[in-house]
């Protein structure tokens, strides 16, 4: 045994995916059996949806979707304005306190550099 049986296993537990066919059919089933129980007929149930509609914008928004099929959704991107990671204007030295300055000098020397404060 390599110890995968304990290895806690996906945080979904069998509920990602697509539901199972059978459940999509099922659900299918129950939904025209109650439009033709409520308007006697699927037709009669798009018909009403119609009437709807002429007062409705969702219930033509919906009629529509049924007949032609649903737009594709696109998404506009805004890209950033590029920022340069180092500029040319030299970082305001006069703003850190000496402690500071004196401990950014102890580190370049620490690493060999040649300290660009001065």
């Amino acid at each position: 045994m390599d110890g995968r049986k304990f290895n806690g296993g996906h945080s979904t537990k069998g509920y990602a995916g697509r539901k199972p066919k059978a459940d999509e059919d099922r659900i299918r089933t129950l939904s025209i059996n109650s439009l033709e129980s409520i308007f006697g007929s699927e037709e009669k149930a798009f018909e009403h949806i119609a009437t709807k509609a002429k007062d409705s914008f969702p219930h033509l928004k919906l009629l529509l979707e049924y007949a032609y099929g649903k737009p594709k959704e696109s998404v506009e991107l805004e890209t950033p304005i590029e920022q340069p990671l180092f500029t040319d204007t030299p970082f305001p030295l006069e703003r850190l306190s000496s402690e500071t300055l004196t401990e950014l000098i102890s580190v370049y020397k620490e690493m060999g550099i040649d300290s660009p404060i001065k």
